[in-house]
């Protein structure tokens, strides 16, 4: 997690590893809230998972 901008609004940079059989992906997500940000990155990840795996 980084913090992109300071302030009360700040923007965070949430980065993920994921893996699955043995496959590792990287995603990210970016928003004001930490726990939007870590939610957005993670579906991302496994969309980008399961995509790859059809």
């Amino acid at each position: 997690m980084d913090a992109i901008t300071g302030g009360a609004d700040a923007l965070v940079d949430v980065t993920v590893k994921l893996r699955k059989d043995g496959k590792i992906i990287t995603s990210r997500g970016a928003r004001t809230d930490i726990i939007t940000a870590s939610v957005e990155a993670v579906i991302a990840g496994m969309n980008r998972l399961l995509r790859e795996d059809t």
